[in-house]
């Protein structure tokens, strides 16, 4: 889309390699932490036919598949180095002879470190409910003392324990209430700032180098 500024690029044309392409697609803009050859940024896809009859000699360096599910993954593999195999003659239980990247392993080490995150923000979350718990007796307990001569007069009148203790407890939930409300209210307004932010680029500009 660069090279069109703000116009709609779907129906114009680009030169790649002295010949003219017509295009019909551009890929969703993304931050990319992972690719097989590089952000798509500056990159163009076409039809391997195309391909095929602009490099004759050109020879496939390397595939991407994904199985039909994840029970099928082993099953995927070892067809892929028998058919592999039976065209470029080589034993198909020679796993040096063709690299396959499994990403399955990525995925899992991926999520193990996606659930030590979550139990890391779970600490943190009940650290933050035991601290604000201990902040609201702290405060009931202030109220109470203040109000110890009122309690007094309350129980010479014959009011029963459940009536006195009513209004604290009543207080309690509310602040409770009100707090909860309250940071959940600017969490999710916090959030949504985040996400409506624009992040352009790839993650590359963001690297070092």
């Amino acid at each position: 889309t660069d090279l069109f500024a703000k116009d709609d690029p779907i129906g114009k044309t680009v030169t790649i390699n002295q010949s003219t392409f017509l295009v019909v697609g551009v890929m969703q803009a993304k931050v990319m932490m992972g690719m097989y050859s590089g952000p798509d940024k500056g990159q163009a896809s076409i039809p391997a036919p195309t391909f095929k009859a602009m490099f004759t000699d050109a020879k496939l360096g390397n595939m991407v598949y994904k199985p039909a599910s994840e029970q099928m993954a082993d099953q995927a593999k070892a067809q892929i180095y028998r058919v592999l195999a039976r065209k470029y003659r080589f034993d198909p239980d020679d796993t040096r002879a063709l690299g396959i990247w499994d990403t399955r392993e990525n995925q899992r080490i991926t999520g193990n470190i996606a659930l030590g995150i979550q139990m890391f923000l779970g600490i943190i979350g009940g650290l933050t409910l035991f601290v604000g718990g201990m902040g609201v007796a702290n405060i009931m307990y202030a109220v109470v003392k203040e109000r110890t001569r009122e309690i007094g007069v309350k129980m010479a009148l014959g009011a029963k324990v459940r009536q006195v203790m009513s209004p604290f407890v009543l207080e309690a939930l509310t602040m409770t209430i009100l707090g909860g409300t309250l940071g959940t209210v600017v969490g999710v307004v916090l959030m949504q700032i985040i996400a409506a932010l624009p992040l352009k680029g790839d993650a590359f500009e963001f690297l070092p180098l």
